[in-house]
Order: C-alpha cells, then sequence, then structure tokens
C-alpha cells in the first residue's frame, strides 16, 4: 500500500506461458537501462545437460541463478518443483524487500503459494510494504491471486503497454 492506502501492485494475467518471461524480462531491462533500482526474481526455462527443459530464476541486479526444478527424468508428469530452491528462491525475493528498490518482481504465483507455502509468506510481506510489485499469474490461478490479495491490485493485459502504463502511474512515488 501507499501511503494513500491503495495497492501498489500488479498481476500479469496470461494464458500462454510462452513469452511470459521474455515480456517481462524485457520490462525489467528497460527499467534497469533507465537506471532505475529493480529487485527480485525472472524465471525462464533452459535445458540441463541432458537435455531436459529445467525451470530456473534469475536473480535480478546479481549474478545469481536458481534451478528450482527437479530432473525427475524426461517423460515424468510429476511435479518436479525443488522445495529446497524455491527457499532459497524466497531468500533472495526478501533480500530484494531490504534493499527497497524502485520494483520488485516475483517469478510466478503457483500452486504452492495457492496452498500458503511457496513464496507466499516473501509475497505477502512484499504487498503490505508499499513496495511496488509485479507478478505473472496464469489465468486459471486469477481467482487464487485475487483472494490471495483480498481483490486488491491490478491485473494487467500481457502487453508491453499494459506494464509500462501500470509503473508510469507509480512513478512520481518510484522515480
Amino acid at each position: 500500500m501507499d501511503d494513500e492506502g491503495l495497492p501498489r501492485f500488479a498481476g500479469v494475467v496470461y494464458d500462454q506461458e510462452e513469452g511470459i518471461d521474455a515480456l517481462v524480462g524485457d520490462f525489467v531491462e528497460g527499467l534497469l537501462a533507465r537506471k532505475l533500482r529493480v529487485g527480485g526474481l525472472l524465471q525462464g526455462r533452459e535445458p540441463d545437460a541432458e537435455g531436459v527443459t529445467r525451470t530456473v530464476v534469475r536473480v535480478i541486479g546479481k549474478a545469481r541463478r536458481i534451478v528450482i526444478s527437479q530432473n525427475l527424468g524426461r517423460h515424468s508428469t510429476a511435479c518436479s518443483i525443488d522445495s529446497a530452491a524455491i527457499a532459497e528462491a524466497a531468500v533472495a525475493l526478501r533480500q530484494a524487500l531490504e534493499e527497497r528498490p524502485a520494483l520488485i518482481v516475483g517469478n510466478r504465483f503457483g500452486h504452492l503459494e495457492l496452498e500458503g507455502a511457496g513464496m507466499s509468506e516473501e509475497m505477502l510481506d512484499i504487498l503490505a510494504s508499499g513496495t511496488p510489485f509485479l507478478i505473472p499469474v496464469a489465468r486459471r490461478f486469477e481467482e487464487g491471486w485475487r483472494r490471495f490479495t483480498g481483490d486488491m491490485g491490478d491485473l494487467l493485459d500481457p502487453r508491453p503497454a499494459a506494464l509500462t502504463a501500470w509503473f508510469e502511474a507509480l512513478a512520481p512515488v518510484t522515480a
């Protein structure tokens, strides 16, 4: 919340996972190019040595990557989230809050956070702090995100102009 009690966070609601990481990553890179301080996590996917696609988060502003998925084999359909790696990423998210950047980015709001696990505690602390917070939210989790936030904050279309307009509306406070 800001000084007037207005929420300063938004979920970028997407239908197709393809492209959401690049959209948010490009937005963050644009802010960094403007010398704005941005913290948090950017999610991506990359193959490991065996060619299995892994989910990785990059800690914004740091030369650090955290692999948050486990290799369960090429044909596995089980949840591959590595809980120890999620805990490590949660620490990085909390550190971002302590650094008081102009914007914190979360990698995803998903089923772990719906269950009160994952990075839900860190996310709630960020929301309560008033620090601008942006996070991708799959459409299937939109209702859960609304419950998580008390149906507050903004829901954005996955378009560069939507992210920019949202952030620029906060500019007097964040610049």
